[in-house]
């Protein structure tokens, strides 16, 4: 229990007054608060301790070792939270625990929604409901509990902004726009790990030329359909393809009638399950003569720019 002293003491014959009954109350001091007594007798909230509490009820517990205070996640462990700071929300309608939102250029220290994928300007996580232009706390680094994603997301995938508005879109692979990695596996929320300071960390120069590779079995006839992915925001450039039994280079062409099949060939490319754009009408030359000998493996390589 803790001991409240009073601001005022009254003698036996004292006049009270206004301001003395004042002074009893604004001048009193408490001490030696315990532990205990900041934990509420149904749901005990908050614990104050060296180790963390082991009834089910505890949400918080302030580490007195380790000055951190830590939030249970949902599997019941207790997490420390990441850091962040209070923003404006001007994103034109709500937000809410787990929504993404972007550093807001146009309006001192506000933040808003975007719809463009792999924003460099990704700059942390909501931890509360806002309406539009109330203040909105937002987790900028460390451990953040809940972060909205558009689909099937892995644990140490990489996350970034994505043309769902509030939500992250996952991707193995650390490319431009990466703001966090998740910590566990989920289709519509995870818990991750912000990559620090609010804004995406890995920004890259413009036209960084990469690849992707693959292959396939050429049966004999011209017919074909490659599907592959590129990354989140990138630009496809061109498919080559080669002759892997025999060495020879060859290539998707169109509008041509020399040395090479009848032209029934197509292409299709699939950007994270979406198909970006499908040719008809190519052709498949494989060597000079540009006959197809019958069932021969056939390498591709995808050029993109990121």
């Amino acid at each position: 229990m803790a001991d409240l002293t009073r601001g005022k003491t009254f003698t036996t014959t004292e006049t009270v007054t206004n301001t003395k009954l004042h002074q009893l109350v604004d001048s009193a001091t408490i001490a030696n608060i315990a532990s205990a007594d900041f934990a509420l007798a149904a749901t005990n909230p908050i614990h104050v301790g060296t180790t963390a509490p082991s009834d089910s009820n505890s949400k918080f517990w302030y580490d007195t070792t380790n000055n951190l205070f830590l939030v249970k996640d949902a599997g019941g462990t207790f997490q420390p939270t990441g850091r962040g700071h209070e923003y404006t929300n001007k994103s034109g309608a709500s937000l809410d625990a787990g929504d993404l939102v972007i550093l807001d250029t146009a309006n001192a220290t506000a933040v808003k929604t975007t719809t463009s994928a792999s924003s460099v300007d990704a700059w942390g996580v909501c931890v509360n409901t806002a309406a539009n232009d109330a203040t909105v706390y937002v987790l900028t680094e460390g451990f953040v509990p809940a972060l909205k994603v558009t689909g099937a997301t892995a644990i140490g995938d990489y996350l970034y902004t994505s043309t769902t508005a509030k939500k992250a879109d996952p991707n193995s692979s650390y490319l431009e726009g990466a703001f966090a990695r998740s910590l566990t596996a989920d289709s519509s929320s995870v818990e991750v790990q912000l990559l620090g300071g609010g804004a995406a960390q890995f920004v890259t120069s413009s036209n960084t030329v990469r690849y992707t590779t693959g292959s396939f079995t050429s049966d004999g006839t011209n017919n074909r359909t490659i599907t592959t992915s590129i990354p989140v925001g990138s630009t496809l450039v061109e498919i080559l393809v080669t002759n892997q039994n025999q060495g020879t280079y060859s290539h998707w062409h169109s509008g041509d009638s020399g040395n090479h099949l009848g032209g029934a060939g197509s292409i299709s490319m699939n950007v994270n399950g979406t198909t970006t754009f499908s040719i008809s009408g190519l052709d498949f030359i494989v060597g000079t003569a540009g006959v197809n000998s019958g069932a021969v493996s056939v390498g591709w390589t995808a050029k993109y720019v990121v």
